[in-house]
């Protein structure tokens, strides 16, 4: 097989073998590819209203506004977390993010 780089990635390609960080270039663009689809494949489950773009005209989509909607009531309601839960929710995310990546890697 032939690969057709632009001479900035053969550039960066040749210096990544020079320096050590790869043993050949094709273990390079191999663990480049490994990395490529593992990215692919580790998925976060993300809520509707922040997988929906904006409408053309400008205005909130449903999703997001019945979600703002009901951020407003909880706040009203004193139903709040506090922000060190929200980090934490967030860290067990990314974690399990990269845990699927690196999963993924292994095989």
């Amino acid at each position: 097989m032939e690969i057709a780089l632009t001479p900035d990635l053969e550039r960066q390609l040749t210096a990544a073998v020079a320096s050590g960080q790869f043993a050949s270039t094709s273990e390079a663009v191999s663990e480049g590819l490994r990395r490529l689809f593992a990215d692919q494949d580790a998925e976060i489950d993300l809520p509707e209203w922040l997988t929906i773009d904006a409408s053309s005209d400008g205005t909130v989509p449903a999703a997001l506004a019945a979600a703002l909607d009901s951020a407003a009531e909880d706040l009203r309601l004193g139903r709040t977390v506090s922000a060190s839960e929200v980090l934490a929710e967030i860290d067990a995310k990314i974690s399990t993010y990269f845990a699927r990546r690196d999963a993924s890697l292994d095989r």
